[in-house]
């Protein structure tokens, strides 16, 4: 499926910081299925140090509910041609026995119109799907009846115009990069990826 691609900006800054400017409305959106699960995904360009950086995140509800199986709702958020942004240290965050796996280094902020935004912060998992790319994920059981990605997902549903991620670097707090991808008029769409969920 052909589409635009969103232009966002990074830019790296004397105190260490990865800094992206909101994409612009040429990004691209997708809501799908796949049995118990629903999708909704973002992806663009981002241009990381003068190099084309593919940039997606991807919310997501599985309402799988077993004894042997239950289903996850939360976010991915992928970089491509990660190895432009050193020095971040992407390493930290891989694997179930990362240093970073219990700090909430990842915070995910709300901005509304004429409202004061809404922050959550998430200790994030961290791996390399592919040569060249990081997922960051922040994500927890879909029937947990109180969760940090439940909180987010439900108020992406009510009201909201930017999203922004900001995830500091495990050995250097002013190392951050920053991401904003618009939100506003997808309200409808986040409702319906958690509608039914308790």
């Amino acid at each position: 499926m052909s589409s635009r691609l969103a232009r966002i900006g990074f830019l790296m800054f004397v105190s260490m910081t990865l800094s992206a400017l909101v994409a612009d409305s040429a990004g691209k959106w997708e809501a799908s299925r796949s049995g118990s699960g629903r999708f909704l995904a973002y992806s663009g360009v981002a241009t990381v140090l003068g190099k084309a950086t593919p940039v997606t995140v991807k919310f997501f509800c599985d309402t799988t509910y077993t004894p042997n199986e239950k289903g996850a709702l939360g976010f991915d958020l992928t970089l491509g041609h990660v190895a432009a942004l050193a020095p971040f240290h992407f390493d930290d965050f891989e694997g179930p026995d990362a240093p970073a796996v219990e700090k909430q280094l990842l915070v995910v902020t709300i901005t509304r119109r004429g409202k004061e935004p809404l922050s959550f912060k998430v200790a994030p998992s961290g791996s390399y799907p592919e040569e060249g790319t990081f997922t960051f994920e922040g994500s927890d059981v879909t029937h947990k009846a109180v969760s940090t990605p439940k909180s987010l997902l439900r108020a992406l549903g009510e009201d909201a115009d930017e999203l922004r991620f900001t995830i500091t670097d495990y050995r250097n707090a002013k190392l951050k990069i920053e991401l904003t991808i618009p939100v506003a008029g997808k309200r409808a769409d986040f409702k319906a990826l958690v509608a039914g969920v308790k």
